[in-house]
């Protein structure tokens, strides 16, 4: 949302999204983290639950074993650590935004790679769509044994 409301003050061809666009697709990678909020609407705060949660869900959208069936992943997700001494004020401001506490603890990031801009159909939706129920199945599965 930062990189929308920035580019509306700016010419076209100076706005972010438009150098996004000229890099291709195969250069760009979203990182990002999940978190949950409970039924009374506060958030999760363990960097610790929330990390148990993203390792489940990229299990799930990847293939880590050669008992996997890749052509039955719908989308797949890599992870990476975040942690204190590589990236300092960048993951405290991270683990800040998600509701978390900044404890010394590193934080599980979720990765894709946008492979193709132009897919067809309602490709988007599908993903989308898919991403939510896993996370939904994997919160589902998470919480009962996060809150004993």
């Amino acid at each position: 949302m930062e990189i929308v409301e920035h580019d509306k003050r700016l010419d076209p061809k100076h706005k972010t999204t438009t150098l996004l666009r000229a890099l291709g697709s195969d250069l760009k990678v979203n990182a990002f983290a999940l978190n949950w909020r409970y039924s009374d609407g506060r958030h999760n705060t363990s960097v610790h639950e929330a990390n148990y949660l993203m390792t489940r869900v990229v299990q799930r959208l990847s293939v880590d074993s050669v008992h996997d069936k890749p052509t039955q992943i719908p989308l797949y997700l890599t992870s990476t650590t975040f942690t204190h001494d590589l990236y300092g004020k960048c993951v405290a401001k991270f683990k800040q935004r998600l509701g978390l506490e900044d404890s010394d603890e590193g934080l599980v990031v979720l990765r894709n790679t946008v492979m193709s801009p132009f897919a067809s159909g309602d490709f988007v939706n599908m993903v989308g769509t898919t991403f939510r129920k896993i996370v939904q199945e994997e919160v589902k599965v998470s919480l009962p044994k996060l809150q004993h």
